[in-house]
């Protein structure tokens, strides 16, 4: 029973050498993703941080960043090496060589899912103008999480184990993908909608605290759907689930709204105060509510 208090077996598979290679691996990848972020991007993102200082940028970038990380330890933990047809492959060189596919696959939906914020998420403004002209804090947050958001889902398509070949496996991702993204925007649509100040107004004036807010309620949104996608295979479930979540974090903002914030109107705080500590507590409230429902339903 205490035997496993004093077990140092961890200490072995830190030492294996495949678990280096894994590591350098991802490191490359994050710095492919970055070259290829970068090239996309229309401006210099090593100039926009180091020379301009933009807070903006760092923070859109800091979530493609974690939003990549996500994606790659979905890589990692997804059950087992699937044989795509190349049998002569050692096991390990397999794992190496899908690593780098799907981590280039997450790549590619990442910057899918940034065009589709820009367009669809915030469509009364450029994004990039936003972030680079106006070092817009609270466009780059909504961007951050938009990413997150993305890449939780893709965590969860790539744990759902399929026995198919390669190209449908993208198929199904890029599926759920696609789906997934529908939802989240019609998700942004919908809190819009709940709330009494204008999002896009807002966020066109520079008002970080609704940017956090916002960014803070879609990822909990793709916690959500993220939880579904790992257990289950449905796309009709997924949308029951999908309305079912808006309920829930819809009531979880009244909640702080009466409860944590008593006697202050949450809107007001962030609309007209700019209170970005309001706009925190909504969004780590929002995400915490996430995990617990979904572990309520483990």
């Amino acid at each position: 029973m205490f035997e496993q208090l004093f077990d140092l077996s961890l200490f072995r598979e830190i030492l294996d050498w495949r678990v280096l290679c894994y590591i350098l691996l991802a490191l490359c990848i994050l710095f492919l993703g970055k070259s290829i972020n970068d090239k996309l991007s229309d401006y210099s993102l090593n100039y926009e941080l180091t020379e301009n200082d933009n807070k903006a940028i760092a923070i859109s970038f800091s979530g493609f960043l974690i939003a990549l990380c996500i994606v790659i330890s979905g890589v990692l933990f997804s059950p087992g090496t699937v044989d795509y047809g190349d049998a002569e492959s050692s096991p390990f060189l397999q794992d190496l060589k899908m690593t780098v596919i799907w981590s280039m696959v997450g790549v590619v939906f990442l910057l899918i899912s940034r065009v589709l914020c820009d367009k669809l998420m915030l469509p009364r403004f450029s994004n990039k103008v936003e972030l680079v002209r106006d070092r817009n804090v609270g466009v780059g947050f909504v961007q951050a999480g938009a990413y997150v958001s993305t890449a939780l889902v893709l965590k969860a398509s790539l744990l759902s184990p399929a026995d198919v070949s390669l190209l449908e496996d993208i198929g199904l991702t890029a599926i759920w993908f696609i789906v997934s993204q529908a939802l989240i925007l019609f998700y942004s649509i919908v809190y819009q909608k709940t709330t009494k100040h204008d999002i896009h107004e807002e966020l066109k004036n520079d008002n970080v605290a609704v940017g956090v807010a916002l960014a803070g309620n879609i990822v909990a949104y793709g916690v959500l759907l993220s939880f579904f996608i790992e257990v289950y295979d449905s796309i009709l479930g997924l949308g029951v689930w999908a309305v079912l979540s808006i309920l829930m974090l819809w009531l979880v903002r009244i909640a702080v709204d009466k409860l944590i914030l008593p006697k202050h109107c949450l809107s007001a705080e962030l609309s007209k105060d700019e209170n970005w500590g309001a706009g925190a507590i909504e969004a780590i409230t929002a995400v915490g509510a996430a995990f617990i429902i979904t572990g309520a339903f483990h």
